[in-house]
């Protein structure tokens, strides 16, 4: 502790001597280059310890990918060639452990994915990687590419909800559903003292180059009402090194307004009536507790769970609530599992269809509809595969009639009915 303290002392006394030119110049916002990549001079030295292994629910396994250009760990459940999944994004300063308990709410069979982001937990952490909000939608759509997924049913903590809901304002075609745990559309949100720190050149490099174990889990529990498990704050730890810190410095110094950015994906997600899931902790001391109902601001029917006893991790604190809850949520959100072709129930119809009749196929889950893509549409003996919108067109011989069957495709995740509505009347003949 007393070689680290000083180490702490003499960045500070670097950083503090070069605060007015670093203020007068932006182009020099680390003076004393604690992000340089060759000042190892300035890595964290307590952040190595003999971790205990991570218990994952039963039927989950990690492996390492590389994903945009960065090797990360993946962790995952259900059928790998299902192109719809439920995807974990964790918070500031965690990693997709951080969901170990709350994966126990994935119903069987169905498919799940976490992974690391860039610069976070055991990912690899460039320092010159392009960290955008401008860039998250392309970003993400490389990730889901990659790991075969078309349809995501997003869970998101913290700044995870900002980056995923980014990515789903852009796509909203393809977010299923939205489980918000204190994140989400940050209407309302202001920075933190955490945050304003980290947004200031100088002083934000000086607070990072001074935080220890001892000095992070003790700031941690002493805003929580409830102490998180110590086991949960050591593995943040480990993970901490001098490439998260300063992968957070660069995050929160987008120049984005927060609260800005949530108003602009509320508006691009509102009409699409995402079903969504809330929980939040309301003695969150990093998220005011009016932030939880601008949810309904970006999901005008989303279900609000309030933790009036838990702070900025309810998943942890009150696992088993959450599990449930989720649990609940994802069985209503997702009634069938992928990995074998479903029959889908189709109300009788019975279409006089001339050269060309173009269909919609929608997938209902209680009062919501979302498109079914990739379904196959059978009227008589013609065919017809519907695209991402759940569009398509059958050539049927002028003034037959037949019934619709609708087959979903083997690698989605279809609810259980679906309603077919015919976009365009038949043509006649000619």
């Amino acid at each position: 502790m007393g070689g680290r303290a000083a180490l702490a002392a003499m960045v500070l006394a670097m950083l503090a001597a070069a605060a007015t030119a670093a203020a007068d110049d932006p182009r020099y916002p680390d003076p004393a280059g604690y992000c340089d990549p060759a000042s190892t001079h300035h890595d964290p030295r307590d952040t190595a310890r003999d971790a205990p292994p991570v218990a994952l629910p039963p039927g989950f396994t990690r492996r390492f990918e590389r994903l945009v250009g960065v090797r990360t760990p993946v962790i995952e459940a259900g059928p790998r060639d299902s192109a719809e999944a439920i995807v974990f994004m964790h918070g500031n300063p965690g990693s997709s452990l951080d969901y170990a308990g709350l994966m126990a709410a994935v119903p069987r069979g169905a498919r799940a994915v976490a992974f690391d982001f860039p610069g976070f937990g055991k990912a690899e952490k460039p320092y010159d990687f392009p960290y955008s909000l401008a860039g998250v939608p392309g970003q993400m759509s490389s990730v889901l590419r990659d790991l075969g997924i078309r349809r995501v049913h997003l869970v998101a903590h913290d700044i995870g909800g900002v980056v995923g809901l980014e990515w789903g304002a852009a796509h909203p075609r393809q977010l299923a559903s939205v489980t918000a745990l204190n994140s989400g559309a940050l209407i309302g949100y202001t920075d933190h003292e955490f945050a304003r720190s980290w947004r200031t050149p100088v002083q934000g490099e000086a607070s990072m180059a001074a935080v220890t174990r001892e000095g992070f889990v003790s700031t941690i529990q002493g805003r929580e009402p409830r102490p998180l498990p110590r086991e949960f704050l050591d593995r943040n730890y480990d993970d901490f090194d001098r490439g998260t810190r300063c992968a957070i410095l660069r995050i929160y110094r987008l120049g984005d307004d927060v609260s800005q950015i949530g108003e602009r994906q509320a508006a691009r997600l509102r009409p699409h009536d995402v079903p969504a899931l809330v929980l939040w902790g309301m003695r969150d001391s990093f998220l005011h507790p009016s932030v939880a109902d601008r949810q309904r601001d970006a999901f005008p029917r989303a279900e609000i769970h309030r933790f009036a006893d838990s702070g900025h991790w309810p998943f942890v604190t009150e696992e088993a609530r959450s599990i449930a809850l989720a649990r609940d949520f994802f069985t209503r959100t997702i009634s069938q599992r992928a990995g074998r072709p479903i029959r889908l129930s189709v109300r009788p119809r019975r279409l006089r269809a001339r050269r060309t009749t173009r269909l919609r196929v929608q997938a209902v889950v209680g009062p919501a509809a979302q498109p079914l893509a990739g379904a196959l549409v059978t009227l008589g003996k013609r065919r017809a595969r519907t695209d991402s919108d759940g569009r398509a067109t059958l050539q049927v011989r002028p003034r037959r009639t037949g019934r619709l069957s609708v087959r979903a495709a083997k690698d989605e995740l279809a609810p259980g009915r679906a309603v077919v509505r015919v976009l365009r009347p038949a043509r006649r003949a000619r």
